[in-house]
């Protein structure tokens, strides 16, 4: 996956990505870990096609993120939304 430069911003609500850049290289795992609210949902939610970029682009492959069905873009992803993972 690289993704270059991307942002979202929905001026109706307090959603945002601005200028975010990472790449995770084949045999490699992205985990996203933060507060409540930073944006990790969002993230999930732009890798996997379910909403559009404002800026910037991202590609699995080499090949841009808008030439995947949706389908096939959930089966790379795994999500677990569980504040008591990490205790301590």
């Amino acid at each position: 996956i690289k993704a270059h430069n991307i942002s979202y911003i929905n001026p109706y609500s307090s959603r945002r990505i601005e200028q975010l850049s990472f790449n995770v290289n084949s045999g490699e795992s992205l985990v996203i870990i933060d507060k409540m609210g930073s944006g990790k949902s969002l993230l999930v939610d732009i890798l996997c096609g379910f909403v559009q970029l404002t800026q910037g682009y991202i590609n699995y492959n080499g090949i841009p993120l808008q030439g995947y069905p949706i389908s096939q873009l959930r089966t790379y992803f795994s999500l677990v939304r569980d504040t008591e993972l990490f205790t301590g």
